[in-house]
């Protein structure tokens, strides 16, 4: 790991752990890292940085023990039993750390792309852009006035509904590595329209990232799309 990604390993322990705090004890997570409280503690306050390693442990122990329970704590049930993400995605300090695990995650992926569509992600996909040091691109629902020549994707929704989106031409380029980032990938149809972009234009697809799907989808997209990585914080049963 080099020490540019070093840095951000340690920003995302730090993020991590004052997420975390919001629901589980101090104490717990002590003991669960095996370190006195009271360091603990020093980390949560910004007094002091972690090392590398242990870092990496605080990261390690939320993405496995942690993340998906504290993610899923945050979603709300809408009266028709639907899963809504507004908690999640109008808390800035949770966008910041879901961005930098993001970007530790495809660190490696030269990622210069990050596509989306113009819906709720769009603050998550900007600060996994940021983190990345990518160009956000944003798939809308409507011809920008700016741009004359477009592509058009068609999503073909159940029951029957109809929905395009456009990007502009040229927005992309042959081989441009581009990751795919939504908020909630539910019926995985805006995922393949994003993906089917991206194969038009040329550029290659480095993966899906999102904070959370539907984990009948989750199966879906791995089945048909074996050779794109997708990563996620936290799979739901359908409601």
């Amino acid at each position: 790991m080099h020490k540019l990604d070093e840095t951000k390993l340690k920003l995302l322990a730090l993020e991590t752990l004052r997420a975390l705090r919001t629901r589980y004890q101090l104490k717990e997570l002590a003991e669960k890292l095996g370190i006195q409280m009271s360091v603990l503690s020093r980390y949560v306050h910004g007094k002091v940085m972690p090392t590398r390693e242990r870092a990496l442990a605080i990261v390690e122990l939320a993405r496995r023990d942690y993340f998906p329970e504290f993610f899923e704590s945050l979603l709300r049930r809408t009266p028709e039993g639907l899963y809504d993400l507004t908690p999640i995605i109008q808390d800035q300090r949770i966008l910041r750390t879901i961005g930098l695990y993001t970007s530790l995650i495809f660190a490696r992926s030269v990622v210069e792309k990050v596509l989306t569509v113009a819906t709720d992600g769009v603050p998550l996909a900007v600060h996994v852009a940021t983190e990345l040091g990518a160009q956000l691109v944003i798939a809308k629902p409507v011809k920008d006035p700016v741009y004359t020549e477009f592509v058009e994707e068609r999503i073909v929704r159940s029951p029957p509904v109809v929905e395009y989106i456009y990007l502009p031409k040229r927005i992309l380029r042959r081989s441009e590595r581009v990751l795919i980032v939504d908020d909630f990938v539910r019926s995985g149809k805006t995922v393949e329209a994003l993906l089917r972009f991206v194969e038009r234009f040329g550029a290659e697809p480095v993966g899906v990232f999102a904070v959370a799907v539907l984990e009948e989808t989750a199966r879906t997209l791995r089945n048909r799309y074996s050779g794109i990585t997708l990563e996620y914080l936290v799979s739901l049963p359908q409601p």
